[in-house]
């Protein structure tokens, strides 16, 4: 992702609504693609939008953030009408890629998503049975926000948790214990997914080079 030492960022957004979000082109000699990344909670104010998160998924409506979120994703969309655009973030910054990517059918590969309908693993009779064909859950096992918040309507990916519970869920962990170590040696035993929950109309792209049909332990 860097050009000459320097991250090329095309865009960038800074809403009033407390979201954030870079759009990042990523050189390749043989595909043109951008990454939409999204903020997680980091601040008091993120923390606002966590409990509106749960209180839009109770009642069904949209919140400002989430209309700014889509907002982005479709200037970028027409701005770059023949890059592949996929979206991501860690924690909230996950949940609204994943809103997004279903609004728009776009891409997207997120971390520690908590749950996309919080209320369904408690009250079935609002749940929404759609499976998200486009995105793709990269949580660790035993991480409170994304295991205990709910039903997941995406693909998921569990690695193993980390050394507590709480430190399950930060993304500094997940890069230092997961993906590191994936980079440098990818048969890395430590670091291997343990489950997968992959199904075959998943759309391809964005590391997603082939069809899965992958439902359970990771053999």
């Amino acid at each position: 992702m860097h050009i000459n030492n320097k991250l090329e960022i095309l865009d960038s957004f800074y809403a009033p609504s407390g979201l954030i979000a870079l759009a990042l082109k990523i050189p390749s000699e043989n595909k043109k693609e951008i990454v939409i990344a999204f903020k997680g909670t980091s601040s008091k104010r993120d923390i606002i939008q966590d409990i509106e998160l749960m209180f839009a998924n109770f009642i069904e409506t949209d919140q400002d953030w989430q209309e700014d979120a889509y907002n982005f994703v479709q200037k970028i969309k027409n701005e770059y009408k023949d890059y592949t655009i996929v979206l991501t973030g860690h924690s909230l910054g996950a949940y609204t890629a994943i809103d997004v990517s279903v609004r728009t059918s776009t891409l997207a590969r997120v971390f520690s998503s908590p749950a996309t309908r919080i209320i369904d693993k408690y009250i079935h009779m609002f749940s929404n049975k759609m499976h998200y064909t486009n995105v793709i859950n990269f949580v660790r096992l035993k991480d409170p926000v994304s295991t205990k918040s709910g039903r997941h309507n995406e693909n998921m990916v569990y690695y193993p948790s980390s050394s507590s519970i709480l430190k399950s869920h930060y993304l500094t962990p997940f890069i230092n214990e997961i993906l590191k170590p994936l980079y440098f040696d990818s048969k890395d035993e430590k670091a291997q997914a343990k489950y997968l929950y992959i199904q075959a109309d998943t759309k391809k792209g964005a590391a997603l080079e082939f069809d899965y049909n992958y439902w359970g332990k990771n053999k």
